[in-house]
């Protein structure tokens, strides 16, 4: 974990250790902010370890946000706590996925959604991705909106 990204974790009922709040990284627009792309990692990464990759990403107009999953308690690992968009029970084909943790993980990106259309930014010009379980997470995210 980095130094200072997490302050209070509680461990919950079926293992997600749950923050007091989402953690993120936001990095501002340089111009005119008119455009948001929310970026989630992949399983044990954080928004923050995401961050040196921004400037080769960015446009002037364009705010970045790197929301860094909370820690969960992974079936695959023995119980270990990492971050985690959904649990992982293994990685073997056919495995049922997480639902729960893939609609907690919905509504943190909701959340973020909500908060950028009060800043003033049009729906059109958010963008939502990511890698891996963060990718999974992003794209289930946009097709609950719809």
């Amino acid at each position: 974990m980095l130094p200072g990204f997490v302050s209070t974790v509680v461990v919950g009922r079926r293992g997600l250790c749950r923050m007091a709040s989402l953690q993120k990284v936001v990095v501002p627009a340089q111009g005119e902010h008119r455009s948001t792309a929310i970026f989630l990692h992949g399983l044990g990464d954080s928004g923050e370890g995401w961050q040196p990759l921004v400037p080769y990403m960015t446009s002037s107009h364009i705010k970045f946000i790197l929301p860094s999953a909370p820690y969960r308690r992974l079936t695959m690992f023995g119980g270990e706590a990492v971050p985690s968009w959904t649990d992982v029970k293994n990685l073997e084909e056919g495995t049922p996925e997480d639902k729960e943790g893939f609609i907690e993980c919905v509504g943190m990106v909701n959340k973020i959604i909500q908060e950028e259309k009060a800043a003033g930014i049009d729906p059109s010009r958010i963008v939502v991705g990511g890698v891996s379980q963060g990718g999974a997470g992003g794209l289930t995210s946009l097709a609950r909106l719809w």
